[in-house]
């Protein structure tokens, strides 16, 4: 529930941000820079993030009032919850791994920019890329099994008896 909150809050700034700085502008900046050299062009996966920002923060508002109602029913022993329950976490086990196919999209922009910095620096940048490419599959591996894990949980017997299921 308090992740649910969390997006819930982190929609609204972001909502208020598109507001105060339409896309347009955005885009605008990066074809500049990219125009300039200032920075490579966007990969397309980020291209596709800005076009479908607004869609994409809709979504995750949706996404966390939905968590936040569901958790409340669950908390009430309703079996429709425990049902949506399991879909949700269902379905963040498999914007996680969506997650690292958008990371690893942004892996050439990060090579890059590493290739412009010069000598040592560019050795840590790529250390650090590889690292966080690593450090991501694992703790999405991780969140990932504890997700599944928990959803079986809630089709066990007990639990489903617990909710009236049976």
């Amino acid at each position: 529930m308090i992740g649910g909150c969390a997006t819930f809050i982190c929609s609204l700034q972001l909502i208020v941000l598109l507001a105060l700085n339409p896309m347009e502008q955005f885009k605008a900046l990066f074809a500049e820079q990219a125009a300039n050299n200032a920075f490579p062009a966007l990969p397309p996966a980020i291209i596709w993030v800005i076009d479908h920002l607004t869609g994409i923060i809709g979504a995750m508002l949706v996404f966390s009032v939905l968590t936040c109602v569901i958790s409340i029913a669950l908390l009430h022993r309703k079996n429709w919850a425990r049902v949506a329950f399991i879909v949700l976490l269902l379905a963040s086990v498999l914007l996680n791994f969506a997650g690292i196919g958008f990371a690893y999209a942004m892996t050439p922009m990060l090579t890059s920019i590493g290739a412009q910095i010069p000598g040592e620096f560019k050795s840590q940048m790529d250390q650090w890329t590889t690292m966080s490419m690593i450090l991501n599959g694992v703790l999405t591996l991780a969140l990932s099994i504890a997700l599944l894990w928990l959803a079986k949980k809630l089709t066990a017997r007990e639990i489903r008896r617990e909710f009236g299921a049976e």
